[in-house]
């Protein structure tokens, strides 16, 4: 059969025609089977090209009477970009004006823990981390030498990352690698004679428990924004992964109320109790479940 096809002459009108008629068909499969469903969620991502030109990409998941996964529309998950949720143009008004009837449109799950996030207001411990690490990372000739003395370290640890306000995940990584390895940051700046300033919080206690606290709550961050993200994950196992991740949060602030330091590994291993209370973090793990709550108010509401 390989073959034949590959004997077979074909002229670019001819293969052109059979593309067309390929993604007519596909269309009308699509179609067919979303006429015959009762109910289906829908999905929709908008980017835009390399022309800047916006495409607009929809998922739709189909469940017949046979339960083939393949029902009039029930549900529509939105980025929160106006396109999509705008009163007059949006996407989702839009739909529910030619369906002359409501939907259930929900904000994009991953995108709403993102957004929970950004209560972390702990720049102003950030700020000398980020320093520290562009200090050896953004000069090459630092970083080969950061290298070179640490080199049995980094190759257990990992290398330092810089810090990213674009992904989700940088933060944390670029944190934890730095916590790994902040015994030789402290020992290559004092050698440099570089940062003086930042060498000297990285030696008090204090700033220390923010910083492994912080570098605790967002692996744990860090943890659920991946859970979210595994291939093939319904709307209901999001859902269920977030009321699991706040009753984590429960569990962390009724923990650390009674002094109980397991879920924060490196906290627990330098905390001493007569350097700080730990009412702040107890208070932080508070506001991030009551944050939790209000963004994901409408799945407790409706009992999904």
């Amino acid at each position: 059969m390989s073959a034949y096809v590959k004997d077979t002459t074909l002229s670019r009108n001819t293969i052109m025609r059979r593309i067309v008629e390929i993604s007519s068909d596909i269309s009308k499969q699509i179609s067919c089977n979303t006429t015959n469903s009762k109910y289906f969620p829908l999905t929709l991502d908008e980017n835009c090209d390399i022309t800047n030109n916006p495409q607009l990409s929809i998922f739709i998941r189909n469940v017949n009477c046979k339960f083939e996964v393949t029902e009039e529309l029930g549900t529509s998950t939105k980025d929160g970009a106006p396109c999509m949720t705008s009163k007059k143009i949006g996407f989702v008004n839009l739909l529910a004006e030619f369906l002359n009837r409501k939907l259930n449109n929900y904000h994009c799950i991953i995108r709403r823990e993102a957004l929970c996030a950004k209560i972390l207001k702990f720049d102003h411990f950030l700020k000398p981390v980020s320093q520290c690490i562009n200090k050896i990372r953004a000069w090459p000739f630092n970083h080969r030498l950061f290298r070179t003395l640490f080199n049995d370290v980094i190759h257990e640890s990992g290398e330092l990352l810089l810090f990213c306000e674009v992904r989700w995940l940088a933060k944390g990584k670029a944190l934890e690698r730095f916590w790994n390895l902040k015994d030789e940051v402290i020992e290559f700046l004092e050698i440099n004679n570089e940062l003086p300033g930042e060498c000297e919080l990285l030696r008090d206690i204090n700033w220390l428990n923010d910083i492994a606290y912080l570098t605790a709550i967002l692996g744990h961050l860090n943890i659920l924004n991946e859970r979210l993200q595994y291939e093939r994950n319904i709307f209901p196992v999001l859902v269920d992964t977030i009321n699991s991740f706040m009753s984590r949060l429960c569990l962390f602030e009724s923990n650390i109320g009674m002094g109980n330091l397991d879920h924060f590994v490196r906290l627990k291993s330098i905390y001493l109790p007569t350097d700080i209370s730990l009412t702040s973090f107890k208070n932080h793990v508070s506001s991030l479940y009551k944050s939790f709550q209000e963004r994901f108010s409408r799945f407790k509401e409706e009992e999904i």
